[in-house]
């Protein structure tokens, strides 16, 4: 597989998450990472991957960027059955999904220091959120939420359904990094010009 060292280091990275979420919340939260499921976590991953590049990009695109790859392990992540929870009746916890955020913007904000690393900028203190102005909700929380909506492994009784979309999660990755940029005093295209002139 093209991307096993990182898809490893990122499933490794999520079953250590779910063992410390426990540990924190022991009488409050139970997740279970279903290590049985990485080979189909594999081929969940591969076959969106390959759907991704040869249907959406152009031709001569060699490989899906960080962005598109963590949009795939997530939804790989949840289509395979990797993360299961306990929770109380007509109580929606979203503990899985949070691991599963945690984990993936861990991974983009790592990357994204490499690069400014590469053009010859400190690495930003934090990969910092929007606030959301309408409601006192986290924009983390706002997030979890989402995918708990559009996990593709639940059935939900509503009359407009969300579906999980790979290009849409992959745009707001790419948002989140840019605002981390602008936030750190730092030109986004001068960033892009930059990395063409290496």
């Amino acid at each position: 597989m093209r991307f096993q060292t990182t898809l490893d280091a990122l499933w490794n990275q999520l079953k250590d998450t779910c063992g410390k979420l426990n540990e924190l919340h022991a009488n409050k939260l139970k997740l279970y990472f279903n290590e049985d499921r990485k080979k189909q976590f594999e081929y969940e991953f591969n076959k969106a991957y390959e759907i991704i590049k040869s249907q959406y990009m152009s031709q001569d695109t060699t490989d899906l960027d960080r962005h598109k790859q963590a949009a795939i392990f997530i939804l790989s992540i949840l289509k395979s059955g990797v993360l299961s929870q306990e929770s109380e009746d007509g109580f929606i916890s979203l503990g899985l999904y949070a691991a599963l955020l945690d984990v993936v913007l861990s991974y983009l904000y790592e990357e994204l220091c490499k690069e400014l690393r590469r053009v010859g900028i400190k690495r930003p203190p934090s990969f910092e959120l929007p606030i959301a102005l309408a409601c006192p909700t986290s924009y983390f929380v706002v997030l979890c939420r989402l995918l708990y909506y559009e996990d593709p492994s639940r059935t939900f009784p509503i009359e407009y359904p969300m579906s999980y979309n790979i290009l849409d999660w992959s745009d707001r990755f790419f948002l989140l990094e840019y605002i981390c940029i602008l936030k750190n005093g730092h030109d986004p295209i001068a960033l892009k010009e930059e990395k063409h002139l290496t």
